[in-house]
């Protein structure tokens, strides 16, 4: 019996330095801070995306809505396009002073028939985009000319 309690008493001091370690206080560095002048420009909802199959004779322009939080000022909103294909170029997207809306046109004259093209296109820039809004900054979508 006084080798049981023996154990448990080393066992017991062997543990407090883990239980004093577990309730130290953790303090969070907090995040860095969106620009002050941050224009919140993201991607809303958008009808007609996806895996879009359009014909040979249809026109190789897509339309895209942008949209922005901070409607002051006339802003050009720069943007990247990544593809697995060199087919996709984007006009640049301009928002009037007061406009909270605005259109991204992407072109791709020369994709070919029966080819699908994937393209992701991000809104880019800190004084743009907020690093902490849940609205999409990225827009995916593939294109396949296909005559039926």
């Amino acid at each position: 019996m006084r080798k049981m309690k023996r154990f448990i008493l080393y066992i017991m001091a062997a543990m407090l330095p883990l239980i004093a370690v577990s309730c130290a206080e953790e303090i969070a560095a907090p995040g860095e801070l969106d620009n002050e002048k941050c224009y919140g420009v993201y991607f809303p909802t958008q009808t007609g995306v996806g895996d879009l199959q359009i014909e040979p004779d249809d026109p190789t322009t897509l339309s895209f809505v942008v949209r922005r939080t901070n409607t002051r000022g006339v802003i050009r909103v720069p943007v990247t396009v990544e593809s697995n294909y060199p087919v996709f170029t984007a006009e640049e997207i301009i928002f009037e002073d007061g406009s909270p809306v605005s259109e991204l046109v992407i072109h791709f004259p020369s994709a070919e028939i029966a080819t699908t093209y994937e393209c992701t296109v991000t809104l880019k820039g800190d004084e743009y985009v907020s690093k902490y809004s849940s609205n999409p900054v990225h827009l995916n979508f593939s294109v396949t000319r296909v005559k039926w």
